[in-house]
């Protein structure tokens, strides 16, 4: 897993928050459906895949980077992690005064060109253990 995370933050040229990359070298990523809200308690949902850092298949961090964030989709510090039902994203701040925080971004609510910017985004937590730490699995 280091030789993935090092690999993608050579090709981007950026480097990943230390909370997510102990989740990540600690295999603490859920594997299954999980809920989560933002801290204004205005949205609530499933994520139903936490994105691979290397994938074989269609999405991987690189792929959502690439396809979202460099495509200007996102501002370019944010990268998204997670898919939620409704094809929103969870994304992490790789970058900036908020570097670690983990926000929900209403993509399916997003103008058509979307926005890049953070109208669209709502926190849920200020770093990787807290957004790990507030997540409720199926009861």
């Amino acid at each position: 897993m280091e030789k993935a995370i090092q690999e993608f933050e050579r090709r981007f040229t950026l480097e990943l928050p230390a909370r997510l990359r102990e989740a990540l070298l600690g295999g603490v990523i859920p594997d299954e459906n999980v809920m989560f809200e933002t801290q204004d308690h205005k949205v609530a949902g499933w994520i139903t895949e936490f994105f691979p850092v290397q994938s074989d298949g269609d999405t991987s961090y690189g792929s959502e980077y690439e396809q979202i964030s460099l495509s200007q989709l996102l501002p370019r510090n944010l990268l998204p992690i997670a898919l939620v039902a409704n094809h929103d994203r969870i994304v992490i701040s790789l970058s900036g005064r908020d570097r670690g925080h983990i926000y929900y971004w209403a993509w399916s609510e997003e103008p058509d060109p979307e926005s890049n910017s953070y109208q669209y985004i709502r926190r849920i937590a200020v770093d990787f253990a807290e957004f790990l730490s507030g997540l409720r699995r199926k009861t």
